[in-house]
């Protein structure tokens, strides 16, 4: 994928995450959310759930060279069980959802209105934050950021990652 994208600029990078599932290895390929795990919320700011932290030390480093700050969630309200089996959430559950936001601009973001935690958090950011009651989809392992589509996005073309490493 990195060598077929490079034609077109774009580059790619592999990224390992740990999972709550790292001790046993096999387990712990089976497919995630990123936006349950790892969300970029404005140019230089990306939160990341402190169950699954970034493993590979590569990424990070490429943040910190373009002087991102990468930040633990805050601990998430609410626990939802799958209860239909059409996602790629552990059957067991997670609260991780409380992550899965749609931001509309670099200052708005829209958040699950039960995670208030989560809300407050983004707030003290300096982030505009609107509360949707948005749980219907939950049960099929979504959210916010889950059903909705950017089909149009004013601005230009930015790099955020100008400083690369060699090799990554």
């Amino acid at each position: 994928v990195k060598r077929l994208f490079a034609v077109f600029g774009i580059r790619v990078h592999a990224v390992t995450f740990e999972t709550m599932d790292s001790s046993n290895k096999l387990g712990a390929h089976h497919p995630r959310h990123i936006d349950a795990t790892f969300v970029p919320l404005r140019p230089g700011l990306a939160m990341f759930c402190p169950d699954e932290a970034p493993h590979t030390p590569e990424f990070v480093e490429l943040f910190k060279k373009n002087d991102w700050q990468l930040l633990p969630a805050a601990e998430p309200i609410a626990i939802h069980n799958n209860k239909v089996s059409l996602s790629a959430l552990p059957a067991r559950g997670t609260t991780w959802l409380s992550m899965n936001t749609f931001s509309i601009d670099s200052k708005t973001v829209c958040v699950q209105a039960s995670e208030t935690a989560y809300a407050e958090q983004l707030d003290k950011l300096g982030f505009n934050v609107i509360p949707i009651p948005y749980n219907a989809v939950n049960p099929f392992g979504g959210g916010l950021h889950c059903t909705t589509l950017d089909i149009y996005r004013e601005g230009k073309l930015e790099d955020y990652f100008p400083k690369q490493l060699p090799g990554f």
